[in-house]
């Protein structure tokens, strides 16, 4: 009966209590509190209890411990954690404490040489030795910055091939000998600093080696002769940004640069040219470059107002404009410049007074800022306050936001749900990395994923010097070598790579390879990792078929399925299927030829290159020097390629059905691709007699062809007219001022009978006659165009009427609207009048349709 009491009563916290000293189970917390000292401390909670009878109030409360802590791992160290996660703690050391990490065993000297900590060095204001430099070139350092360094040997003759692409020099202190390996040993540079350096002739020669540069920072420097300009000018034909304020050049090397600059120049610095800068070289240059956005002339007192009437003719992209001291400039002038559409900054420090610089500013408005920049910023590494940075690109070590070093080991616990995963050891798609070791130490270490097919395995040779860290080693890690060789029978090695190691007392370590299955054990057991089929929780997604998921992936952008290939081997060989990389638009972005080599491997077959821009100039890769593309469908219009990158390209395709090479210098032949039967080479150079006769005799193929302003000889249009292939079914021939007359029309009508759109635009010598050819020999014609030719009588286009099949004629600047109007009441309803302003022949986007190719579309 008691204990039915005490079930059915509770007592409630009365007023009365004493709070400061509460007593729990007849015993003071103050006590309690003593004894527990030293003790682990878990989470408390003060409760209503039970009580011994009514009115009892000596446990009222009462403190109990929640025991629902997750218990951790005690045996986990630093050993077992997989190449991923050490690499990413990595990532958060400096590079003395990472140098001092790699000395520990052969196995983290592996993961602390991985390029992906080595991208980015600061090495300013130091004193360094040569060997240091040729050491961190060879880790894969890609941006690396040495301002205000000092190089204090200069033995640097052996130095191998690097990856450098940024290299900041300046205010260096280096020997010319140094410079020039160094700038030797550099494969992809683009963009380069040698401010307040002394250059000579045999510098220059090694910079425009990189013809893929596109920034170059000669500020300050000495020694730029005539000879220097002209292979500057040259053979850096991407040059974007260029530097060469207070270079001390002459009047004829400052005349020759404004002459032939690359036509792609956008940010040009040519201050400091005091008495060799005069208005005709601005007009000369502002015509040589018309996508000039940023330009500064500070400092040339010869400068007149006629410069700025240059600039609002010519430069209608111009949105800086940098005339300090520049004294002969009146105010009037620069008013004018606020007609330039894009025109949005003026520096004009030291010219005009406080008062005209108010007026000046009242004039511009809110849209046109004044003097906002005392300092040229133009092709310079470091701009402002941007210190640990250089072109925008970070050199110095900042703590990642998104995977604090808290999260590490959370993250560690979710990898290791999904068991093992490909070594971060390569970044690439090799898998096999055999490594020197001794003969009686053959380890294995690898985190693979078991699951991908023999074929994405690779041979590649990786050779360094460390202590031997096999002893150190649990003894379920060593193998004997008889059973590498049992395991690896399948695997062919490159003989050529492993040559020098034949002789030698040594082996080859597989390292990347997962044999955790076969690996022998204390009682004969086997060693296996843990996985989700062996854990409690189902993978649904393992469940699902390699079609299911191929499906599920259609939906993802390229950059998802990137980064799903380098999760495991299963992930890659989906996303590496061709049925996802079909269609690709690469439009407006600045590639690697390396990476479009990538892409072309994975079965592309219509590839979209609209203004992109191609660093590098073969596509081949080391290991594979023949291969062919399934490529049909290549757009290539107003790209920015290498004309060595571009014959590579075209050597590798011998599918390719559609083609245009719009406003591209070539200088190769299309033979390979006999098959072509549209060709798109608008605004083309280079194009001469042999090419002439490879596009009429061995493209037999061929439908439609467009030759608009490719600036042919005479000659060229001669043989083109007589010896066209009679399948052209469009042609477009505009352009030819001088050198279409009436003759080439009739031979080219005759030849070509199935044509059923001809543009014969901007031929200033063709007469009636030509009218007469087209209407006796095109008896199929559904679009012809004669604009600007003036030579033909308006009246003759009234003859036109009698082609059953024509319904447009484009006749623009030939006869005004008055004129236009009677033609078209003599031709009848049935003929419409200037209906296409621009050519769309062979042309793979026209009008709106952006997203698609010759009618196919790009994207997914």
């Amino acid at each position: 009966m008691m204990a039915t009491t005490k079930r059915k009563y509770t007592i409630i916290a009365q007023t009365e209590l004493d709070h400061e000293n509460p007593i729990i189970n007849g015993k003071k917390i103050q006590d309690r509190l003593k004894k527990s000292k030293g003790k682990n401390k878990s989470k408390i909670h003060d409760v209503p209890t039970l009580s011994r009878w009514p009115g009892d109030v000596s446990n009222t409360f009462q403190r109990y411990t929640n025991k629902n802590k997750l218990k951790t791992d005690s045996k986990l160290n630093f050993c077992q954690l997989p190449d991923e996660i050490i690499l990413m703690i990595l990532s958060y050391l400096n590079k003395v404490s990472l140098v001092a990490f790699i000395q520990t065993c052969r196995r983290y000297r592996a993961i602390g040489h991985h390029p992906t900590l080595w991208h980015r060095i600061d090495m300013s204001y130091r004193r360094v030795d040569s060997e240091q430099i040729n050491s961190v070139l060879q880790r894969g350092t890609i941006t690396l910055r040495m301002c205000q360094t000092t190089v204090e040997d200069s033995n640097l003759t052996d130095i191998e091939s690097s990856a450098l692409c940024h290299l900041d020099l300046t205010l260096a202190i280096l020997s010319t000998e140094l410079l020039i390996n160094l700038l030797g040993s550099c494969c992809s540079l683009r963009k380069l600093s040698l401010e307040s350096m002394p250059l000579n002739y045999k510098i220059i020669e090694k910079i425009v080696l990189h013809e893929q540069l596109d920034t170059l920072n000669l500020a300050m420097c000495t020694g730029l002769t005539f000879e220097c300009c002209q292979l500057i000018t040259n053979k850096l034909s991407l040059l974007r940004c260029l530097n060469i304020a207070w270079t001390e050049l002459t009047s004829e090397s400052v005349k020759y640069i404004c002459e032939t600059i690359p036509r792609c120049i956008e940010k040009l610095n040519i201050s400091g040219q005091r008495y060799n800068l005069t208005d005709d070289y601005i007009q000369l240059l502002v015509r040589r470059a018309p996508r000039l956005c940023v330009l500064d002339i500070s400092d040339s007192v010869l400068i007149t107002d006629q410069s700025i009437i240059a600039f609002r003719q010519h430069s209608r992209l111009l949105g800086h404009l940098s005339a300090s001291r520049c004294y002969l400039i009146t105010p009037a002038a620069l008013i004018t410049l606020k007609l330039l559409p894009a025109f949005t900054t003026l520096d004009i420090f030291g010219t005009l007074a406080q008062m005209s610089l108010q007026q000046l500013r009242n004039e511009f408005g809110i849209r046109i800022h004044l003097n906002m920049f005392p300092f040229s910023t133009i092709a310079r590494p470091t701009t402002g306050i941007q210190r640990t940075s250089i072109w925008g690109l970070r050199t110095r070590l900042i703590t990642k936001k998104n995977m604090e070093p808290s999260k590490v080991k959370e993250r560690y616990q979710a990898l290791k749900l999904h068991g093992p995963t490909r070594s971060l050891t390569r970044c690439d798609s090799t898998d096999l990395i055999p490594q020197v070791v001794s003969q009686n130490q053959i380890n294995i270490h690898s985190n693979i994923c078991p699951r991908a097919p023999e074929v994405l395995f690779d041979s590649r040779t990786t050779y360094f010097n460390g202590i031997n860290d096999d002893q150190d080693r649990p003894s379920s890690a060593r193998v004997s070598s008889a059973n590498i060789t049992r395991q690896l029978s399948n695997v062919t090695l490159n003989d050529s790579k492993l040559s020098s190691t034949v002789n030698s007392p040594l082996h080859i370590r597989y390292r990347p390879i997962d044999l955790s299955a076969v690996l022998p054990m204390k009682d004969n057991k086997v060693r296996m990792y843990s996985s989700l089929t062996n854990s409690k929780q189902i993978d649904y997604f393992n469940l699902l078929s390699d079609e299911l998921i191929l499906t599920i992936l259609r939906y993802l952008p390229r950059a998802s399925l990137a980064s799903m290939a380098q999760v495991c081997r299963q992930l890659r060989s989906l996303t590496y299927d061709p049925s996802l990389w079909c269609r690709v638009d690469m439009s407006r972005k600045q590639i690697e030829i390396c990476y479009l080599r990538d892409v072309l491997l994975r079965g592309t077959i219509i590839l979209k290159m609209y203004q992109t821009t191609v660093f590098g100039n073969s596509i081949y890769s080391p290991n594979r020097n023949t291969w062919f593309t399934k490529l049909q469908f290549l757009d290539l219009t107003l790209a920015t390629i290498s004309p060595d990158g571009l014959l590579s390209l075209m050597s590798v395709c011998r599918s390719l059905r559609k083609l245009s090479l719009e406003t591209l210098p070539l200088n190769f032949k299309l033979t390979l691709n006999s098959q072509l039967d549209t060709l798109n080479l608008t605004m083309c150079t280079g194009i001469d007699l042999d090419c002439c006769s490879i596009l009429t005799s061995q493209m037999k193929h061929l439908r439609y062809l467009n030759l608009g302003w490719t600036q042919l000889s005479d000659q060229c249009v001669h043989y083109i007219c007589r010896t066209i292939q009679s399948s052209i079914e469009q042609l477009t021939m505009t352009g030819f001022r001088q050198g279409m007359t009436d003759e080439c029309v009739e031979n080219l009508t005759r030849r070509a009978v199935r044509l059923r759109v001809l543009d014969l635009s901007d031929s200033s010598l063709i007469t009636d006659k030509s009218v007469t050819s087209v209407l006796h020999n095109c008896l199929y014609l559904e679009h012809v165009a004669f604009s600007r030719c003036y030579a033909i009588a308006p009246i003759a286009y009234a003859s036109l009427k009698q082609l059953r099949h024509l319904v447009s004629l484009d006749i623009f600047g030939v006869v005004d609207e008055r004129g236009l109007q009677k033609l078209h009441s003599l031709l009848g309803s049935s003929i419409s009048l200037n209906q296409q302003r621009f050519s769309y022949v062979a042309r793979p986007t026209y009008g709106l349709r952006r997203t698609s190719i010759w009618g196919l579309r790009t994207r997914p």
